[in-house]
């Protein structure tokens, strides 16, 4: 049987046959020379998108309807055709009775002559993934019929109809993230869905489009947008595509870590907005500032010292020519804030406002031991003051902050006058921590966005201002300045072999497990402050006495931390258990029997499992201070896990003292004092 013979019988029989010719032949010439070789009439369209206008729905819907052959040709990775691929062979037997939806535009209804409906050929370059199907009849076709059928396509005058609108432009993630890259200079940056809304006779930008491809894409509305002409058939077009690739993005990258910085921004800017944000290539790093930042054997008091005579010499340089540099007097914040952006040793953080600019400093500083591996920007939704200001303050009990060693710092915004070449600190929207402690700086930035770092790849918009040169200009005044006192040798002045060598360490009660942190601290201050009330209403004194049990607990904790154990000032040969402690004292306090609320807290002080809500059960009769005894304990026992133990306990415990003193007064016993 030769090729036309082949294709004649497919027709007859009313198949759907997928038709393979090879990846360098024209297969536009392979479909044309289909239609030469039947002996009826055929319907040719050729698929250049998926997104169809309504004029290419109708068209193929009236060829669908039969009775000519529809002969479809197009990219493999076409999802109209692919669609088609799969519904129309079983559409062809019960399209008497039943209907399908090959695509969001196309639908196929329930048929009136189910036999006048067409045989179907798709020709693609060839087959494999989406297109790997039992249903169609499958021909791949030899060179040689492909070079019959493309001789004969050469002499047929058949012309396509196009479907979907065709896409000339690259679709990735770096594309995504810059596509306001098209627009005119002076464009208006990106609208928001509303204010594209609220504007209906306006065309859409670029920038705008970008609006509605995120966090997916919303094809109905584009077409509707098409066909009111705000969206040009160039936007349209990518629209298709840039759906078709986000999709299979999402199928592929299914892990907590971003595979390159341009995917990290695409999904993260429309979900974190009013952030402060820290680049840094490696999550390894942490967050210590230049002056306290360690070194790879720590850090001593002579490395500090000098650190800070560098930065006190080069901040004294620019006071005396500030008049010549700036045109004004700067605060000494702003003086440090400049030193900060020039690469002097400061305690300050840099933060910034802007995501795009932390992705920029994210995976532009490679280093040494850093090549490579995990990038992490840190995003900031409240700053310390607004997280954790000692809103509800216990009388006579400092913030739990204080007691526990933590130190979260401030937010210092530093905005000096700065000549615009010397304006780093403008230019990178930046904004600064300081007086924090690392570790619990880390525990109370809630988010982190994790990335993999691609060899020579920098995130960088040059549209938006945001590449080296615009971030950091080197041939301005003050840069020449700084670039002259790195330069200069400068002798180390040694403290001394002792003093010199001394490290500088600091205390916190919290252990390396701070994931829990955020929400210990904000609830914790709220129930202890809450009991601390409910107890003075029955006696001021406990009330009182609970404070000191509070802060005896935290001293005797801190001082564990510092020494590991300690010898027990009571007990001979016994050495400090702070929580023990307080929950004896807290039983005194309740008047309860000694070792009653210990035997109720034991099974879940030192057990690692989250599990919500705990089952603690209180005696029938305690009174309401034995309650508010057990709630103090299980708040304190939190710690115990926030120092100790890699879990989510802290939070059922917090959790479960909550709930008993919303349900206190109905469980309490009669014997209530």
């Amino acid at each position: 049987m030769n090729v036309a013979e082949h294709f004649n019988r497919t027709v007859r029989l009313r198949l759907t046959a997928l038709v393979t010719c090879g990846l360098t032949v024209d297969i536009s010439r392979v479909a044309r020379g289909i239609v030469s070789v039947l002996s009826r009439p055929a319907r040719l369209f050729e698929v250049a998108g998926d997104q169809l206008i309504d004029e290419q729905v109708h068209a193929l819907s009236n060829a669908l309807a039969g009775p000519d052959p529809v002969i479809l040709f197009g990219r493999t990775e076409s999802e109209l055709l692919e669609r088609l691929a799969h519904i129309w062979p079983d559409y062809v037997e019960t399209a008497g009775h039943m209907s399908a939806d090959v695509t969001r535009e196309l639908k196929l209804e329930v048929a009136s002559n189910p036999e006048a409906l067409p045989a179907m050929f798709i020709v693609i370059p060839e087959t494999g993934g989406r297109f790997d199907l039992d249903r169609p009849v499958l021909w791949s076709l030899s060179d040689e019929e492909v070079a019959e059928l493309v001789a004969a396509g050469n002499r047929s005058e058949a012309a396509p109809t196009v479907l979907g609108v065709r896409n000339a432009r690259e679709v990735s993630m770096r594309v995504l993230c810059l596509m306001h890259d098209w627009d005119p200079k002076g464009t208006a940056p990106a609208r928001s869905f509303g204010e594209i809304l609220a504007y209906p006779d306006t065309a859409l930008s670029w920038a705008d489009l970008s609006t509605l491809l995120r966090p997916g894409p919303n094809l109905k509305t584009l077409e509707e947008f098409q066909r009111q002409g705000r969206v040009s058939d160039d936007q349209y077009a990518f629209a298709g595509a840039a759906e078709h690739f986000l999709h299979n993005w999402k199928d592929s990258n299914r892990g907590q870590v971003y595979p390159d910085i341009y995917s990290a921004v695409w999904f993260s800017e429309p979900v974190i907005q009013n952030a402060l944000f820290r680049g840094q290539y490696s999550a390894e790093w942490g967050l210590a500032s230049t002056l306290m930042r360690p070194g790879p054997n720590g850090l001593d008091i002579d490395e500090l010292e000098d650190r800070l005579r560098r930065t006190r010499r080069f901040i004294a340089a620019l006071r005396r020519r500030e008049d010549q540099l700036f045109g004004c007097k700067l605060s000494d914040d702003e003086l440090l804030a400049v030193a900060q952006h020039f690469g002097f040793p400061t305690p300050l953080l840099d933060y910034t406002r802007s995501l795009r600019v932390a992705a920029f400093f994210a995976t532009s500083d490679p280093q040494k031991d850093g090549a490579g591996g995990i990038g992490v920007i840190y995003c900031m939704r409240h700053t310390p003051e607004q997280s954790f200001a000692p809103t509800f303050a216990v009388s006579n009990l400092p913030p739990l902050t204080q007691l526990c060693g933590v130190r979260l710092g401030s937010l210092k915004v530093i905005e000096p006058k700065l000549p615009n070449d010397d304006n780093r600190i403008g230019r990178q929207q930046g904004v600064f921590v300081a007086g924090y402690r690392p570790r619990d700086a880390a525990a109370v930035t809630i988010d982190r966005i994790y990335f993999r770092q691609q060899p020579g790849t920098i995130f960088e918009d040059p549209r938006a201002g945001i590449t080296h040169l615009d971030l950091m200009p080197k041939d301005s005044p003050v840069a020449r300045i700084a670039d002259k006192f790195k330069k200069e040798s400068q002798r180390r002045r040694r403290a001394g072999p002792t003093l010199g060598s001394t490290r500088l360490d600091e205390v916190s009660i919290v252990g390396s497990s701070v994931q829990e942190l955020y929400w210990q601290l904000r609830r914790g201050q709220e129930l202890l402050s809450e009991a601390h009330d409910r107890m003075r209403q029955t006696d001021s004194s406990s009330a009182d006495r609970l404070v000191r049990i509070v802060r005896d607990y935290f001293v005797g904790a801190r001082t564990v931390a510092d020494v590991a154990r300690a010898p027990h000032t009571e007990e001979e040969g016994a050495a400090i258990d702070p929580l023990y402690d307080a929950v004896a004292s807290l039983e005194s306090l309740a008047r309860v029997d000694a070792g009653a609320i210990w035997m109720l807290l034991r099974p879940y002080v030192r057990s690692s499992s989250g599990k919500g809500f705990l089952d603690i059960k209180l005696p029938q009769g305690w009174p309401v201070n034995a309650q508010l005894a057990v709630v103090c304990a299980l708040f304190l026992a939190a710690w115990e896990h926030l120092r100790k133990v890699d879990c989510v306990r802290p939070r059922d415990l917090v959790q479960t003292a909550q709930f008993m003193l919303a349900t206190g007064d109905d469980e309490a016993g009669a014997g209530s004092a």
